[in-house]
């Protein structure tokens, strides 16, 4: 006997984001006991109703129609992990090598706020470039093509930067900081297209992911011998061909997420609601998901039309504003390091010590980010508490500032007051703790108010221009600071 397929929607929301499961029966004697059950879902009470609503989540994952297994969540989770190794690595290991670039380079520990503003100056014309023209080229030529070309481009491009970055005198060198932040961009707001039509669980991995490196360049770093206090040119070498093979599999790594049939099916969801078809007239539609009457006409079974940018805007404002102020204190903080005093007088080292400090605390901070799906945990539910703790988050900044300032404060003009290295070094890890976690919260709380796929990746591009306006203001502040702290 032929089978008939019958699907049912049941929606429901789960730790703030709205999950659509599907269960498909077919209509056998031996199950014709399940099928009637499920036709009389609807007349069901709340409390069987949430009982099937468990089991169903329990047994599959559906995002934006799309269901996913445990295993599949788990490769996704992976390849989004090394994703996020493969993207940061290159920065985060020129980063590691501010040391060798202060002894090299006649600007000195300038080179730290001048290699800080060639490395993200790109962001910002790349950012608005995708979020003009990414959706377009998608419909054009497909997302999977388009995140094919873009990740492939991208990654292999800073693999070789990382090859060649050792060998170049200091004008090249900025030259190269400033490819690798354009690069960075694109592979940054193409991956957070990406995880954005995931669960919200696997797009936490890439945050990890990103945050690894830290704890990788310090091992490479200190395994070569680059992290001495006079690092040789042989020890650069060995450090930054290790780095682009990690490059490398990190490239691997997402572009086979592009390329598997898990990928395939977000990515043409995407296109699906990026540009909805135009129904045939008559097409019959059930609006209320339960087989009720069908509507008939130009407007049945059409998925919702995407939202204008503005409107993306609107409904994820909290988020992006709690971004923007994440990173205009994290940047600002980060750009002041070299002029932060130590207790011995002078201490060279004690630079390094921070960056790495920051580095293994912003780690830390992406694993809060995945422990929140537990909401007894960290307590930030919503957008707006999100904005909150960011605030607190700014206040906690001013007294980084007081350190710094304290002896141009002082009655004499230099005298300082207190020099802890152990303290800042500690503060400084809180610190990056909470803006690594409060950043990925921001890009990880806003597509659950949104409805299609489409709009999460478009929503994804414009947080990445929120980000970059949040890093230039920092950076203007970091400026103007500078001069009074030399």
């Amino acid at each position: 006997m032929a089978s008939t397929i019958v699907a049912q929607e049941i929606s429901f929301q789960s730790h703030g984001q709205e999950i659509s499961i599907y269960k498909r029966f077919h209509d056998r004697e031996d199950t014709s006991s399940e099928a009637s059950s499920f036709y009389s879902a609807r007349s069901r009470t709340n409390s069987e109703l949430k009982m099937v609503q468990e089991k169903l989540v329990n047994e599959r994952t559906t995002v934006d129609g799309i269901e996913l297994t445990a295993t599949e969540r788990r490769i996704a989770s992976a390849c989004f992990l090394g994703c996020g190794m493969g993207v940061t690595m290159c920065y985060t290991m020129i980063q590691s090598g501010i040391a060798f670039y202060s002894q090299k380079f006649p600007l000195g520990d300038r080179v730290y706020v001048v290699m800080l503003t060639a490395y993200n100056v790109p962001f910002l014309p790349v950012h608005i470039l995708q979020a003009a023209f990414d959706r377009k080229f998608d419909v054009q030529f497909s997302s999977g093509v388009t995140f094919l070309f873009r990740m492939t481009i991208a990654m292999s491009l800073l693999a070789v930067c990382l090859v060649v970055v050792p060998f170049v005198d200091q004008t090249v060198f900025f030259v190269i900081v400033g490819l690798v932040g354009t690069l960075n961009s694109i592979a940054w707001g193409t991956a957070s297209q990406l995880f954005s039509m995931f669960p919200e669980v696997c797009g936490g991995y890439y945050f990890i992911g990103s945050s690894l490196t830290s704890l990788l360049s310090i091992a490479i770093t200190f395994g070569s011998g680059f992290a001495s206090d006079n690092p040789t040119q042989t020890e650069a070498e060995i450090t930054y061909i290790l780095s682009a093979v990690l490059t490398v599999l990190g490239m691997i790594m997402a572009l086979y997420l592009i390329r598997s049939p898990i990928g395939r099916m977000f990515l043409e969801n995407k296109d699906a609601t990026t540009a909805p078809p135009t129904p045939v007239q008559g097409e019959a539609a059930f609006p209320d998901g339960y087989g009720g009457s069908p509507i008939q006409g130009p407007d049945a079974s059409l998925p919702p039309a995407p939202l204008t940018d503005f409107e993306l805007i609107r409904q994820t404002s909290y988020s992006h504003a709690s971004l923007f102020l994440t990173w205009v204190c994290n940047i600002t903080v980060s750009a002041l390091t070299p002029y932060v005093p130590s207790q011995a007088g002078s201490n060279p080292q004690l630079k390094l010590y921070l960056v790495y400090a920051g580095m293994v605390a912003a780690l830390i901070g992406q694993q809060l980010n995945i422990l929140r799906s537990d909401k007894t945990i960290w307590l930030i539910t919503s957008q707006k508490r999100l904005l909150f703790c960011v605030l607190g988050l700014c206040v906690f900044s001013i007294l980084y500032f007081l350190y710094l300032f304290q002896a141009k404060l002082s009655a004499d003009g230099k005298t300082y007051v207190y020099r802890n290295d152990g303290l800042i070094i500690a503060y400084m890890a809180v610190f990056n703790m909470f803006a690594a976690y409060f950043s990925a919260l921001s890009y990880g709380m806003a597509p659950a108010s949104l409805p299609s796929s489409a709009d999460k990746a478009q929503n994804s591009a414009l947080l990445g221009n929120t980000l970059t306006f949040g890093i230039f203001f920092g950076l203007g502040l970091s400026y103007a600071l500078a001069p009074q702290l030399s």
